[in-house]
């Protein structure tokens, strides 16, 4: 006797026994083209799909394993899968336990998407109409759950989450309005942040939630970006702060967190602070001798308190004494700022721009550990090889390094390659000498790389634009190499910024 139907398939009117054969039925993509098929977010020439969640699994482990170690465990099962899925409203009919959509894995699974819609080169989705999809998802408490209480948001009220099919606002060369990061406070959890435009200056105080603490991989990131942006107590004279909320509050929230690369649900509350000025108090320059923090892009500021937080209001007009003094302070400190600059960029590479500076490689031995492979640099016994086995083993290492990092053999020239492993040169390796045929990228590469050099090793005003210029281009750098380079300053291999 055959079983009563009791699933249909909503396509093609089909009925089956059981909800597991119409699962079947939708996962093949030979009859609806594969209605619960789900994509890859790291395979960048075409759209790769997969029938199912294991399937893809089971392929970033084996393509992608950097990718795939650093994702949590729970981030492949079939309840996350609907943030990857191509027709999510049909996943969900089948799927009907999906993650929350405030949840660290959710969030992360949507930010890996859109990243890769923007860059995937043939995608039959664009990334906006991922993001209407997922804007009909069900709020969390229509599921009959809550938010982690410990990641919640000033914004308590899902209503106010915005539409996210709204397109995004264009540039505007007339006014443009770039987000940039200002500090990383680690003690407050605070980051800083300021809008620059032709019309206003605003500035953005984010509350990070301590619970990021628990998580290795995000707190990572944070303390890489304080290492850059380091926190200094300000106190700013402004009209008022504002909390913002709504639609506001998540696009700034969506803007930050790709910044500082931790999940948006981690960032609790910002405020906002219009037309901002700094203020410095002659008093305190002249008897308590503080020093001055000067940057190209961070007005002057004088250090009183470093437990204070980093965004003070004050409501005190700055004399002209005071304006006085400060502008002392800044041009003498202004030389120490640009080195220390100059250093940052070069302990940290600024590539395609600027090559990681060489190190002084002596007896410390790093070892470099990539998903289960492990390089040790430099190689034994390397003081007795000569230039040519230097300039050999420097390659051979980069060459296996690109290879871990990235999965398939490096197509890039050469040169490329070795100006991008620029770190790992032995101390007497045979020079590469620019050439006239050189591509002009590589020239490009190795002017910048002497400008900055200078800059780090004396106290030349000559190069202070152009350290300006690529210290605010550090958050938009190749950061793939970043692991490996941290690896480098936790073994304390300084900088080697003589002529070889």
């Amino acid at each position: 006797m055959r079983p009563i139907a009791t699933e249909e398939c909503w396509i093609c009117h089909q009925q089956f026994a059981e909800k597991r054969q119409l699962k079947n039925h939708l996962a093949s993509k030979s009859t609806h083209g594969g209605r619960l098929s789900v994509v890859c977010m790291w395979c960048l020439s075409y759209e790769k799909r997969f029938s199912r969640v294991n399937d893809l699994r089971t392929h970033v482990e084996e393509k992608h394993s950097l990718e795939y170690s650093r994702l949590e465990k729970d981030f492949f099962t079939e309840g996350n899968a609907y943030w990857m899925a191509i027709y999510p409203e049909d996943y969900r009919k089948i799927v009907t336990k999906v993650t929350q959509k405030g949840s660290r894995i959710a969030v992360e699974a949507r930010n890996l998407i859109t990243d890769w819609a923007s860059k995937c080169h043939s995608i039959r989705r664009t990334r906006v109409q991922w993001m209407s999809a997922w804007a009909s998802h069900p709020r969390d408490e229509e599921t009959g759950r809550t938010r982690e209480s410990s990641v919640a948001s000033n914004t308590s009220d899902w209503a106010e989450e915005p539409d996210i099919t709204v397109e995004e606002p264009s540039y505007d060369p007339a006014c443009p309005s770039i987000l940039k990061l200002y500090s990383v406070d680690m003690e407050q959890m605070t980051i800083t942040l300021k809008v620059n435009s032709t019309r206003t200056t605003s500035w953005y105080a984010a509350t990070v939630d301590p619970a990021i603490r628990d998580t290795e991989r995000y707190m990572a990131n944070l303390i890489r970006k304080a290492k850059i942006h380091k926190p200094i107590d300000t106190r700013m004279r402004s009209s008022g702060e504002v909390i913002i909320s709504g639609k506001e509050f998540y696009t700034r929230r969506q803007d930050i967190a790709k910044i500082v690369s931790i999940p948006e649900i981690f960032i609790t509350k910002i405020e906002k602070h219009e037309s901002l000025e700094y203020t410095t108090n002659s008093t305190t320059l002249v008897q308590s001798a503080k020093p001055i923090i000067t940057s190209p892009y961070q007005p002057s500021i004088a250090i009183e308190n470093q437990a204070e937080s980093p965004i003070r209001p004050i409501h005190r007009t700055p004399t002209a004494s005071s304006s006085n003094t400060t502008t002392i302070a800044n041009s003498t400190m202004n030389g120490d700022n640009t080195t220390k600059q100059a250093k940052d960029i070069l302990t940290m590479g600024c590539m395609p721009a600027v090559p990681p500076a060489r190190r002084e490689w002596a007896e410390t031995i790093v070892n470099f550990s990539i998903g289960d492979a492990q390089i040790k640099w430099p190689p034994k016994d390397w003081r007795e090889m000569n230039s040519d086995k230097k300039l050999h083993a420097w390659e051979f290492v980069s060459t296996q390094l690109e290879f871990l990092l990235t999965g398939s053999f490096p197509t890039m020239e050469r040169i490329d390659l070795l100006d991008k492993y620029n770190f790992l040169a032995l101390p007497g390796t045979k020079e590469q000498k620019l050439r006239d045929k050189d591509n002009i990228l590589r020239k490009a590469r190795y002017y910048n790389y002497e400008c900055i050099r200078e800059a780090a090793t004396s106290q030349d005003t000559r190069f202070t634009a152009i350290v300006t210029m690529l210290f605010q281009t550090m958050d938009h750098r190749d950061k793939s190499l970043d692991k490996l380079l941290e690896q480098c300053n936790r073994r304390n291999i300084g900088l080697r910024l003589g002529s070889n």
